[in-house]
Formats: C-alpha cells, structure tokens, sequence
C-alpha cells in the first residue's frame, strides 16, 4: 500500500518530528514510548498506517 499524494504531507510532518522526544521512532531518551502526545511511539505509527504507510517503510530492521 502507497500512501495517496492528499496525504504526503502528513506523513512528512509526522516523520519529522520522530527525535522530538529526545530518542528515536517518538521515545524518550529513557526508552519511554507513551510519552509526548500525540506523538508517542504508538500513536504515531498508528497515524501512518492509517495514512496508508506500512510499517516496514519507517522502521530500520537491524538483524
């Protein structure tokens, strides 16, 4: 699944803000995922798999 073009720069934004809380992918330094609403770790791959990102586009596989 494609994300549609309507929604591109939702997706931009949501993507850019992922160090805001100090870690990656929206967590805090700490590790915490639940913290910094509405950009958690939860809610904001839950805002990008609703705009049609799948989850293996904005997550680093690291084996």
């Amino acid at each position: 699944m494609t994300v549609a073009e309507q929604y591109q720069s939702d997706v931009d934004m949501i993507l850019a803000k992922r160090y805001d809380n100090g870690g990656d992918y929206w967590a805090t330094l700490d590790k915490r995922l639940i913290k910094g609403s509405p950009f958690t770790t939860l809610e904001s791959a839950l805002m990008l798999t609703e705009l049609g990102m799948l989850p293996s586009s904005y997550i680093e596989r690291n084996y």
